[in-house]
């Protein structure tokens, strides 16, 4: 037992131990879980269990167990049983000499002070000077905002007990047990944190917080060859496709806060957050100012709601019914989406980070891009709160927690040029076309009124005639027709309606599909492998986190298959019947009168571009 207990002391970061300034009681018990600590006096408890395993050892240890129950254990779950419990007693210790300590004591005192006559309902109403925003936790580590956004807690909503509800990352985590509360993560990621060699290199920016707290650096000389593939979503109006990239974050010039003008729903009246990583093409042998003009390879993060209603259901939106995903997507489909099919403008805002920010940005991306699974509230839990979230997880200091519960995506762009994070965009910068993109609603005005005059049309917007049905639509190809002008207005404004709908009818299939199992092999890389139920301190066998690269190699391959079987059908005879299937799929869905509407745009846009052709030939004769 001394061995034991001399070897779990010797793990433990000297700063802590000089830090702790006590002597700590470790008792045995007969207690149901494998380990209790009570900070007022100085004690943990360890289960009796766990004693046969101790006196046998690390080299008699039994390996290919789970904890399915308590009699099934081993020597690294009881020394990390332990380590837990030590991390417990740190946490909730009184340590003067923790760094910023002072100031930290003077905050809480002077919340206490002004918030002691408020009820319960108004605290935190009266304003704290800003130099104490992020400084008034409780906890040593726990509830320290860094590690809160290290490990993506941030501000989810509670349930009952004063448990925070944390997003459902269950699926790529070490131990469930870690989103029982805050101190639980904390005591978790710790033992991870001194026992596994690969957790700098799956959980790299929670390793970067705790060593940096600690002043500690265990398995310094573990390399990392992970850390750079994530699936990138390319949309078109035929089809979605997603492939593996790897995104080195040392070609990574600049992040970018971008932001779409605000929309006529409901959600997307505030308009929406996204991140846009400028990425040097291939081709470049620095990376510098030059990579502003590389748009093709650069890749936007984007928080999205899951929908895949035929309308957003506005109730479900405010009740998080949604879920929240985070997606890449190349920045040419973005502005193709939002300039052109919702007709909102985008806006690109530099951030003033430091080379090594930005890399540690890139890898936290990578690292939410394989963890992240949450809830999406229109209003408290949206866009703009996970994206400010994934930005202060790689910022030193606390200026960007002064912000509202409640945040919108310009008021992220305010935050950010307020606290010297950003700066507003120039008169230049507006014809750069670099961090700017205008909405076609403009150009499309002009369509509009052209067939307006033509037509005689009582619409009053742009808006107004895509959402219309392809049945007036017919009428106005005529009244083109019978006056020989406005062909290609219609043509376009057409197929602007045809890619609305079919981006809308191929969402509704993909989420079809994905159901259905055809995205097994990425769903089963997302959940962990077969590390559903591991517990820490039991066996690392490192599916949690970034992946490996050999996970990674096995879904490439996985995909490749799933890709060469797609293009197979392509070319067989029953390619028609297939195809017949999915629109019946997606008319179940979606109605039939939704696919009448997608072939009868697609008929009108045939008879336009025919008639064009007649009417060029008819020019060229003349």
């Amino acid at each position: 037992i001394q061995d034991f207990l001399k070897q779990a002391e010797e793990l433990l970061p000297p700063s802590l131990t000089t830090r702790l300034e006590k002597d700590l009681v470790v008792r045995f018990a007969n207690i149901s879980a494998h380990g209790e600590t009570n900070p007022r006096t100085n004690s943990i408890t360890l289960s009796t269990k766990l004693i046969p395993t101790i006196v046998s050892g690390p080299q008699r240890a039994l390996r290919n167990t789970t904890l399915a129950s308590h009699h099934k254990t081993y020597y690294d779950v009881a020394l990390g049983t332990l380590v837990h419990e030590i991390s417990h007693q740190y946490d909730y210790a009184n340590i003067p000499s923790l760094p910023g300590e002072r100031a930290r004591r003077e905050c809480l005192a002077l919340d206490r002070l002004t918030n002691a006559s408020l009820p319960d309902k108004k605290r935190s109403q009266k304003p704290l000077p800003a130099y104490c925003y992020g400084k008034t936790y409780h906890q040593n580590v726990s509830d320290n905002p860094r590690f809160v956004y290290s490990m993506a807690w941030a501000e989810k909503e509670i349930v009952k007990g004063g448990v925070a509800k944390v997003d459902d990352q269950i699926h790529r985590s070490p131990n469930p047990y870690e989103f029982k509360s805050k101190t639980e993560a904390f005591a978790v990621n710790f033992e991870f944190f001194l026992m596994d060699p690969e957790y700098q290199c799956r959980r790299p920016t929670a390793y970067r917080f705790l060593s940096q707290h600690f002043d500690f650096k265990p398995f310094k000389d573990q390399s990392c060859s992970q850390g750079k593939s994530v699936l990138v979503t390319m949309n078109s109006p035929t089809q979605s496709i997603t492939l593996f990239e790897e995104i080195d974050p040392k070609r990574v010039y600049q992040v970018h806060y971008l932001l779409a003008g605000e929309g006529q729903s409901m959600a997307s009246g505030w308009g929406h957050a996204m991140l846009r990583l400028v990425i040097c093409s291939p081709q470049r042998q620095r990376v510098g100012p030059e990579c502003l003009q590389d748009i093709a390879y650069h890749r936007v993060i984007s928080y999205r709601a899951g929908v895949t209603d035929l309308a957003i259901d506005n109730l479900k939106g405010l009740m998080g019914e949604y879920p929240s995903q985070i997606f890449i997507l190349p920045l040419l489909n973005v502005i193709s989406e939002y300039t052109k099919l919702e007709l909102r403008s985008l806006y690109s805002y530099p951030l003033k980070l430091t080379t090594l920010e930005i890399q540690d940005f890139v890898t936290r991306v990578i690292e939410q891009f394989w963890s992240y699974r949450g809830k999406y509230y229109f209003v408290t839990n949206n866009c703009a709160v996970e994206t400010l979230n994934l930005l202060k997880s790689i910022k030193s200091d606390d200026s960007l927690s002064l912000t509202e519960k409640k945040l919108t995506p310009v008021g992220v762009k305010d935050l950010l040029i307020k606290t010297g994070y950003s700066r507003n965009l120039t008169a230049q910068d507006f014809t750069s076309g670099v961090y700017f993109w205008a909405s076609k609603q403009g150009r499309m005005m002009g369509q509009f009124r052209e067939l307006n005059e033509i037509a005689n049309l009582n619409l009053s917007s742009v808006e107004d005639y895509l959402n219309q049905s392809t049945l007036n639509d017919i009428a106005i190809l005529e009244k083109v027709q019978a006056a020989g002008k406005g062909y290609s207005s219609f043509l376009i404004l057409q197929m602007i309606k045809l890619e609305r709908m079919a981006m809308r009818k191929n969402a509704v299939l993909l989420d079809y599909e994905m159901k259905r199992g055809s995205s097994r092999v990425l769903d089963l890389l997302k959940q962990g492998l077969d590390n559903k139920n591991n517990f820490s301190g039991t066996h690392y066998k490192g599916t949690y986190g970034i992946p490996s690269p050999a996970e990674i190699e096995l879904s490439k391959n996985s995909l490749s298959q799933q890709n060469a079987s797609a293009e197979q059908k392509q070319h067989a005879e029953d390619f028609q019947r297939e195809v017949a299937a999915l629109d019946a799929v997606a008319a179940s869905i979606l109605g039939d009168e939704f696919i009448v509407e997608i072939k009868t745009s697609e008929k009108l846009i045939k008879n336009a571009i025919e008639l064009i052709k007649q009417l060029r030939t008819k020019k060229e004769i003349i």
